[in-house]
């Protein structure tokens, strides 16, 4: 019978020798790294004024550094940088004419291959650019139910 069982023991044992290698899954099963759910992920995105189909995916791993969408005359800015390990940080600036702008930060969001992602933000890489979706409860004023589409531009000067 031992010999039965030892085929499945081995299959077992390398299956979880695969997954523990990657380390933001092993961290999202021990609790430290959390993951972003929604009940229905929209299937389309917001480019500029625009509503789009989501554009495919790509297998690259996120950039660091300035995203930017124009969102019908409001600026939308999100900065990526690492800060220890897999995790990294992102801040995301909402600059409207007239009003305040709005600043949200997320630390120690999780990477796994072309993903970033906490409990409150979502970001997939795409071939030219990224797509964000957040918890609008804690960005209220990014575009609700909808992918929003950012593209690779160095830092505006309104910015600094």
């Amino acid at each position: 019978m031992s010999h039965i069982f030892s085929p499945v023991i081995g299959i077992f044992t390398l299956v979880t020798i695969f997954t523990m290698q990657d380390c933001s899954a092993l961290e999202a099963d021990a609790g430290i790294c959390s993951s972003f759910t929604l009940t229905q992920m929209p299937g389309e995105m917001l480019a500029g004024t625009d509503i789009h189909p989501l554009p495919s995916t790509s297998q690259k791993p996120i950039d660091e550094g300035n995203y930017y969408s124009d969102i019908g005359g409001a600026e939308v800015w999100l900065t990526i940088s690492k800060s220890s390990g897999l995790h990294y940080q992102v801040e995301i600036t909402y600059i409207e004419s007239g009003i305040p702008a709005e600043h949200y930060r997320s630390l120690d969001l999780c990477k796994s291959k072309n993903t970033l992602q906490s409990k409150e933000i979502l970001i997939k890489a795409t071939t030219d650019g990224i797509l964000l979706i957040s918890d609008l409860n804690k960005t209220p004023f990014l575009p609700e139910g909808i992918w929003l589409y950012l593209i690779p531009k160095p830092v505006s000067k309104r910015l600094i």
